[in-house]
């Protein structure tokens, strides 16, 4: 749920200004949605770590974050940011947003393990220096996918 409040935020403030709009799509929101998705998955580290039973588990979980995360953005997109649009508009949120989304946050999944097993092993509490690279990463693939997309539409090549 943080992450689909940081999505309307982000969408308000794009209307704001072209060029806000476009730091916001590049880099802003990539940064927020990849923090935001697996807020959960922090929580229970930080306080519950010992709920986690598994690496596997804990990319699952995020991955899931995810997937919920771009059900609840895709309805928006579909249904108030941009209703009307056709089929290939649904397929294209369906898809491949989707997957960026499942595919940042695995990669951040991964980042998440290694603070999971860092704390199992000294103790403490989370701490984002330990992961930091992965949430880079997440982050870096889904701004990377937003600029394409940004890029593709002003190109006419994506025309929804």
């Amino acid at each position: 749920m943080g992450g689909t409040a940081a999505a309307l935020l982000e969408n308000t403030a794009r209307a704001v200004h072209p060029l806000t709009g476009i730091l916001l799509l590049v880099a802003v929101a990539p940064a927020v949605e990849e923090i935001c998705k697996p807020l959960a998955i922090v929580f229970l580290l930080d306080k519950r770590p010992h709920w986690l039973r598994s690496p596997g588990e804990i990319v699952v979980l995020a991955a899931a974050s995810a997937l919920v995360f771009a059900m609840l953005e895709n309805l928006l997109y579909i249904f108030a940011y941009a209703p009307g649009r056709g089929s290939a508009f649904v397929t294209w949120r369906l898809t491949v947003c989707t997957g960026v989304h499942v595919t940042a946050s695995t990669a951040f999944g991964f980042g998440l393990v290694k603070m999971w097993r860092h704390i199992r092993a000294r103790g403490g509490h989370f701490n984002i220096d330990v992961c930091f690279k992965y949430y880079i990463a997440a982050a870096v693939i889904h701004g990377a996918y937003n600029g394409l997309a940004m890029i593709l539409t002003w190109t006419g090549v994506l025309r929804f």
